[in-house]
């Protein structure tokens, strides 16, 4: 049997990596009904017409939840978010609302900018801190190729610019100092 389910049990369900049957479960769970009723309303119903004993749905759902994580994750967080009570004024549950549209919107916006190349980049950098050895090489080679420093400058070499710049200033005495203060005296004195 195909089922349509609405865009948010869809983009719930993909968030928390769950099929859509289990959001409607955490939904009965969280609204406050029984457990074992909820779970043969959503699992059980129309497979068998005689229903099973109170005892042994619980233990079966139960066990459901015991095995499921994400489930469990999506419960406890639907009966943590605050909803108005049912004495709250008209105003104060249109503002609860808009309330938890903007933070709907702030993590959207959030999940954006870090799915972004910009912001896999910041995460990268912020964990090659506190990785070494082969990680840390594979990170730096992975935040190269995301921000292009890998691919080859495609300009001419007569229109490419080279600096040598000396390591140290006690290096006045190597020859590659020398070379680079009589190319400097010469070109001052041409100009």
């Amino acid at each position: 049997m195909s089922y349509q389910f609405s865009s948010h049990i869809n983009t719930t369900a993909k968030y928390y990596n769950l099929p859509e049957r289990d959001i409607f479960f955490a939904y009965l769970l969280a609204a406050g009904l029984d457990r074992a009723d909820a779970y043969y309303i959503i699992y059980n119903r129309g497979h068998n017409n005689n229903r099973d004993t109170h005892t042994a749905t619980d233990a079966q759902a139960a066990d459901y939840l015991n095995n499921n994580p994400g489930l469990k994750l999506l419960i406890s967080k639907l009966k943590n978010s605050k909803r108005p009570n049912t004495n709250s004024t008209r105003e104060e549950v249109r503002e609860a609302e808009r309330q938890q549209r903007e933070k709907d919107e702030g993590l959207s916006e959030r999940a954006k900018k870090l799915n972004s190349r910009q912001g896999v980049s910041e995460r990268i950098k912020s964990e090659l801190d506190r990785v070494t050895g082969r990680d840390a090489i594979q990170g730096l080679m992975t935040l190269a190729k995301l921000e292009g420093y890998d691919k080859e400058d495609k300009r001419p070499d007569d229109e490419r610019r080279s600096f040598y710049l000396p390591y140290l200033s006690r290096c006045r005495g190597c020859e590659l100092m020398k070379i680079y203060i009589q190319t400097s005296e010469e070109k001052e004195a041409s100009e």
